[in-house]
């Protein structure tokens, strides 16, 4: 293909390219992903390279280029269309109307009020972290040829999906950050609220709030606080430290930073290596599985995480299907289905470090089936009242 894209954490450096883009840069302060922007940003191979970005982070990013010596271009886009608040009172779900986008902060309350939705006779498309991305392109499918009538989406609505939405409502203003659940900031609302309004469709974008409108619309109208640092990734070359990998890791860690550079938090990937130096002291074995992205707090998920690495422990050639075989699904639960994509996640990654490429396309073909299977029950208006009803 002439044409590669990834996430920031597969970008290959090693690659050299006519062109590279570098979205959503501003995550680059992030404290557990932020390290991954740095090494795209600092260690991309490419002629012409395009970081896009808040305009919060322009000046850490300039610092940056600045630190490699080379030339740059600021270029500022603008809205085409204006995005205006509606001042009228929002009352739920009288006040729904056709085109808009109905943001929560979990998925149960996705599901509960697609399911109101539906009680009243308004067909919903959803959208949330747990889904599978091409179930949720297929959920904006849905939206886009009409078959649904809103949306009712997480944040993940405001990253990597183009929908037609007319107005954009806030039915709930505080989100679980994995350290608390606090009040949205000012960005957050911003990122959200600007997926309103589309040039050729809508003359204009609105957004409101069903619950502390003056609030939120300060937050609106304050200036995002400033990008003033880059997180930097754990560097692999210390791994040859003559110590176990969870003591370099937490020496790495309790280096002071230094200017406009931060460590990424290692907390996760410590308490993973001390687990796995129980069964071996094979440090780049360890380090190639503290470093799989997966929710270790999910037993089900860090069982399967450590059969696997049992596994590539004993030296034996498994192959993708004997772990699939594992995965023990019901095709119509979808609590069932979601937990079996993200082990396909694990077993993908898994595969890819032992580079058997045959077997990972095995796994995506996997990823597809599940995938259909949750397309068909999230189509299915009955099936998301039984899905609520069975989690309360």
């Amino acid at each position: 293909s002439r044409h590669t894209a990834s996430t920031v954490e597969m970008m290959n450096t090693s690659k050299y390219y006519d062109v590279g883009v570098i979205d959503e840069c501003q995550l680059i302060e992030d404290e557990e992903r932020g390290g991954a922007w740095t090494a795209a940003i600092l260690g991309l191979l490419a002629d012409e390279i395009h970081l896009c970005a808040a305009p919060s982070a322009e000046n850490i990013l300039v610092s940056l280029i600045e630190l490699c010596s080379d030339t740059y271009e600021i270029i500022r886009h603008e809205r085409f269309v204006p995005l205006l608040p509606d001042r009228r009172k929002f009352i739920f779900p009288k006040s729904v109307e056709k085109h808009d986008a109905l943001i929560v902060f979990s998925k149960r309350s996705v599901l509960e009020y697609a399911s109101l939705l539906a009680e009243n006779n308004i067909k919903a498309s959803v959208i949330y972290g747990d889904l599978p991305y091409d179930v949720r392109r297929n959920e904006v499918s849905r939206f886009l040829n009409g078959e649904t009538d809103v949306v009712v989406a997480t944040d993940a609505v405001g990253m990597g999906l183009n929908l037609p939405i007319k107005r954009v409502v806030f039915l709930e203003m505080f989100k679980f950050d994995g350290h608390s659940k606090r009040f949205l900031s000012g960005s957050e609302i911003k990122q959200i609220a600007g997926r309103a309004g589309r040039m050729g469709m809508y003359d204009e974008g609105r957004y409101t709030f069903s619950s502390y409108f003056g609030r939120a619309m300060q937050l609106m109208k304050t200036a995002d606080a400033e990008t003033l640092t880059a997180r930097l990734r754990f560097p692999e070359t210390i791994l040859s430290v003559d110590m176990p990998l969870s003591e370099i890791l937490l020496r790495w860690a309790s280096i002071p930073d230094d200017g406009i550079f931060m460590k990424n938090i290692m907390e996760r990937e410590i308490l993973l290596s001390r687990d796995l130096e129980k069964k071996t002291d094979d440090k780049m074995l360890i380090y190639g599985f503290v470093t799989i992205p997966f929710n270790e707090a999910r037993k089900e998920l860090y069982d399967f995480w450590m059969i696997l690495f049992e596994s590539a422990l004993s030296g034996r050639d498994d192959h993708a299907s004997d772990f699939t075989m594992l995965l023990g699904y019901d095709e119509n639960d979808l609590e069932d289905l979601e937990t079996a994509y993200k082990k396909c996640d694990i077993l993908y990654f898994y595969l890819n470090r032992r580079e058997k490429k045959d077997e990972m396309e095995e796994v995506m073909e996997l990823k597809h089936t599940i995938s259909s299977y949750i397309m068909k029950i999230l189509s299915d208006p009955d099936a998301k009242q039984l899905i609520i009803t069975s989690a309360q």
